[in-house]
């Protein structure tokens, strides 16, 4: 099996596409102001559901090879019901030093779950795999951006607090795969 190892580029994911979450991406970027990095774009926003590699190990047309297995697989979960509630974030640790990556938190979902394994399960070894956040170390998020690591117990608190806040549920409709050059290959677009 193949073991995720630092390599810089872009990596080759399966998202799910999520719809427009404008409104709740706005309400954290304002409650967030000044203590992040960056964000991502609105339009950007998705769910990953599996690394796969990154493209100075793989090449585009490797990778499409696995589009009608993910296509097969996904007909069977989508459209998917989804939820998030408040943010939640990767934090630095001793083992694990890294920026705050801070995510709107996808509430747990069986069915969701049980995609995220399928695929996996399905491409086994012929892709790369990252044990932190695979498996049963899967934790569905949809990233909204870097926060400052001198802010980063700040941070900690609001997503604290963010746990109370309202529940939004969504359908997710489309899954894709991110390619080269940041690229998206749409693999399934169904209607909800």
């Amino acid at each position: 099996m193949a073991i995720h190892k630092k390599v810089e580029g872009i990596s080759y994911t399966i998202k799910l596409l999520t719809p427009k979450l404008k409104g709740i991406g706005k309400h954290y970027q304002r409650l967030l102001d000044g203590l992040m990095e960056n964000y991502i774009q609105f339009d950007s926003l998705h769910l990953g559901l599996k690394y796969m590699g990154y493209d100075k190990e793989y090449n585009d047309a490797y990778m499409m090879q696995f589009i009608p297995e993910i296509k097969t697989i996904a007909k069977k979960y989508l459209p998917l019901d989804l939820s998030v509630k408040g943010i939640a974030g990767f934090w630095s640790s001793p083992k694990w030093k890294c920026k705050p990556v801070i995510f709107l938190k996808v509430l747990p979902n069986k069915k969701l779950q049980q995609l995220h394994d399928e695929i996996r399960e399905a491409l086994g070894s012929r892709v790369d795999t990252f044990v932190l956040t695979e498996g049963k170390h899967y934790t569905p998020h949809i990233t909204i951006g870097i926060g400052k690591p001198e802010f980063e117990a700040k941070l900690k608190g609001i997503a604290r607090k963010s746990q109370k806040d309202k529940q939004f549920d969504f359908v997710a409709t489309k899954i894709a795969m991110r390619l080269n050059g940041d690229k998206l290959k749409v693999i399934l677009k169904t209607n909800s």
